[in-house]
């Protein structure tokens, strides 16, 4: 009774809460998103069998993907990674309540793992399961595989979330799903006589043929990481609700050197230390640095992405992540302290100002980081450059745009037991603009004259609108102050 109340509770938080209207056109943008994937998943489900067959004559489809298993599951806990959030668990208002504190948290991990999200890979499991499990073992052995494949998702689950919050709180916890991965692929690899991956090909053929062995085993692994999850994040939710800190010696950095630059200089200051400081904002910055690193990586020594469309995605994704994954929450970090910028007419402005200068100063290290990629001539130098200024000129002019609109607190320091931080409309639709724009321009523009040409344009399109930020910084700053008013009550509402 408790759950269902629990879960009433929460449908009517989101239903009452100031970004509902807005959001909707979020979610009807991500139905079509996932829709789309989907039906791609469907076609991919439905040939598969046959190709396996096809290319390997003698072994059963399902054999071979069950042998696959291990990096179906890889690929499922990496992506989990870009569209999975830790459950946010708004603990707070039943603290007061004679409600055990240990069945709020086993209510988000249970509400966590009935979530759709573990279902999206059955748009290629239940056509594959039909075409080439069906004709050996029947509807009970696709039941017992499509059941078994869940109970595997679940584990994901949990083991993503026990990662997830321990990555948050030491970046040395990213070994630890790195290693469990890369050692079991790495073994796969270099090791084929060790046969590693007969183990999933038995597992899956286990789930089949109902053995009883292999579900004690699946939903042991399920109650151990279910149980494990339970009592870290009721540790964690713990410290974050009691502020527990360890007090620690630590030198403070003043930053001096910025003090020739006046009120923008203490606001490039804050900038730093927001990042450095304040656990939300860092997580999100170190996040952004490491998906940059992963694919400089990946694009400098791999032909994985040396496609025309896929090498400019990874371009721009590279010199824009950081800037989307910051600036699209631009004012909801200062939404925290507002009241207090607003005491000064021209803050805002130097505030603005001083966010542009740092962003763009940061884009010198996806600029770094491409260097091995030109060396490699994957790409030239006139593409990064043309991508760096398209990032500072044009993109970062449609990123601020959302300091207008945006009107939702986001917290500094509390990741456990915060509030629910979906982006808006705004911010997924500028988001997606972001990525897609400057590839679709460039493609446009070098089938029109040819790359050398194109890209000319475009980089001369960035260095304009780059050398004309303060015209739009401050138009920018006219539209916000004309909703100063409305914005500051949305964002005590949502403190």
């Amino acid at each position: 009774m408790l759950y269902w109340e629990l879960r009433r509770h929460q449908k009517l938080a989101n239903k009452r809460h100031p970004m509902f209207d807005k959001n909707r056109f979020a979610k009807i943008f991500t139905y079509l998103f996932v829709g789309i994937w989907m039906v791609y998943l469907l076609f991919i489900g439905l040939f598969l069998p046959t190709i396996l067959q096809t290319t390997y004559p003698g072994i059963a489809p399902y054999h071979l993907f069950n042998q696959g298993l291990f990096y179906f599951l890889a690929l499922d806990f990496f992506l989990r990674f870009l569209f999975q959030k830790i459950p946010v668990q708004e603990i707070k208002p039943y603290i007061l309540f004679p409600i055990k504190r240990k069945q709020l948290i086993r209510f988000f991990l249970i509400r966590s793992g009935l979530s759709l999200y573990n279902l999206f890979w059955f748009a290629l499991l239940i056509p594959l399961a039909f075409t080439g499990i069906f004709k050996y073992h029947g509807i009970t052995g696709v039941s017992g595989f499509l059941i078994g494949c869940w109970g595997l998702f679940l584990i994901n689950n949990y083991w993503y979330l026990l990662c997830r919050t321990l990555i948050n709180e030491r970046l040395l916890f990213l070994f630890l799903p790195t290693l469990v991965y890369g050692g079991y692929i790495a073994i796969d690899l270099l090791f084929p006589e060790s046969k590693i991956n007969h183990f999933t090909m038995t597992l899956g053929e286990g789930f089949i043929l109902w053995n009883p062995l292999y579900w004690i085993f699946l939903l042991f692994i399920i109650a151990l990481l279910f149980r494990v999850n339970l009592g870290m994040q009721q540790h964690y939710i713990y410290k974050e609700l009691a502020k527990v800190d360890h007090a620690r010696l630590k030198h403070i950095f003043e930053y001096k050197f910025l003090d020739r630059w006046g009120e923008i200089g203490e606001y490039i200051r804050l900038e730093i230390k927001l990042r450095s400081r304040n656990k939300a904002v860092r997580t999100q910055f170190r996040n952004g640095l490491i998906f940059m690193f992963f694919f400089s990586m990946v694009l400098s020594f791999s032909s994985i992405y040396d496609s025309g469309f896929m090498k400019n995605f990874i371009c721009i994704y590279n010199f824009a992540v950081l800037g989307v994954m910051t600036l699209v929450h631009i004012m909801n970090v200062e939404g925290n302290y507002l009241d207090g910028l607003i005491s000064r007419k021209e803050s805002i402005l130097s505030l603005l100002k001083a966010k542009y200068y740092f962003n763009t100063a940061l884009l010198i290290i996806p600029f770094l980081l491409c260097i091995p990629a030109i060396l490699n001539e994957k790409i030239t130098l006139l593409t990064s450059l043309t991508y760096l200024f398209m990032t500072s000129g044009p993109l970062y002019a449609m990123l601020f745009q959302l300091a207008v609109y945006n009107n939702r607190t986001f917290p500094l320091n509390t990741q456990v037991t915060g509030r629910n931080t979906a982006g808006s409309s705004y911010q997924s639709l500028i988001t997606a603009v972001a990525f897609f724009i400057p590839i679709l321009l460039n493609n446009f523009f070098c089938w029109m004259w040819g790359e050398t040409i194109g890209q000319t344009i475009l980089l001369t399109i960035g260095i304009t609108l780059t050398l004309a930020h303060n015209w739009w910084l401050q138009n920018i700053y006219k539209r916000f102050m004309k909703r100063r008013y409305i914005n500051m009550d949305r964002f005590r509402s949502t403190r």
